[in-house]
């Protein structure tokens, strides 16, 4: 997976201007930042605005128990939160049929749990965070594993994995600013680094916002 040196260079910068912006601000600012966004991201990741009060819900618990969790993301906990975010216990099952939205044809049922395990073990093998979260973001929409919420679910494990990765919120510009998804079996060449670009660029935003 290769990111070009110009995208490096300005994660490199982001990531400076991070340190010296968003990082001295206290934890507990940080949080209220955090949490005082939710509605905004929601808005940005899903039409379905009856299930806000869940999603906002869900979304705080997790954001404030989230620094305090070694494992951010597994299989275990991606089935948690879909389950959580659609109001139900437990934890969600994969879907057991084929999904096709328009052009775009998911990963396979029988494949999909291989295709979770492979992703979680690359994510774990990049260096650089927004990178990883990029890459799990890409990954985890194009698999589709669920029946429903997979955006919402994306989005939320995004928002953690940036907030425990010392990000502040992403701003995104639009809903199609998250549609990153690509067929499951097309390898991410340069549309992960046009995720990564995304991805970067409403943390740019959300910092200005937050730091101005």
């Amino acid at each position: 997976m290769e990111i070009s040196s110009d995208t490096l260079t300005d994660l490199r910068a982001l990531d400076l201007a991070v340190a010296s912006k968003w990082h001295p601000l206290a934890h507990r600012l940080k949080l209220s930042i955090w949490c005082a966004g939710i509605e905004k991201r929601f808005a940005a990741s899903n039409n379905g605005l009856e299930l806000m009060p869940v999603w906002a819900q869900v979304s705080e618990e997790l954001l404030r128990s989230a620094l305090s969790q070694r494992e951010i993301v597994s299989e275990t906990m991606a089935r948690s939160i879909n389950a959580r975010l659609r109001g139900e216990n437990g934890l969600s099952s994969y879907r057991n049929y084929d999904a096709v939205s328009g052009d775009m044809v998911f990963t396979p049922a029988d494949s999909i749990g291989s295709q979770i395990a492979e992703v979680l073990s690359q994510v774990s093998n990049i260096n650089h965070p927004l990178i990883a979260i990029a890459f799990f973001a890409q990954r985890l929409l194009s698999v589709h594993p669920f029946q429903d919420g997979n955006g919402r679910t994306t989005r939320l494990i995004t928002d953690l994995l940036l907030q425990h990765a010392g990000y502040p919120p992403p701003q995104f510009l639009s809903p199609l600013d998250f549609l990153i998804a690509r067929p499951w079996d097309d390898a991410p060449g340069d549309s992960l680094e046009h995720s990564v670009l995304l991805i970067a660029g409403a943390v740019e935003r959300g910092l200005s916002q937050a730091c101005p």
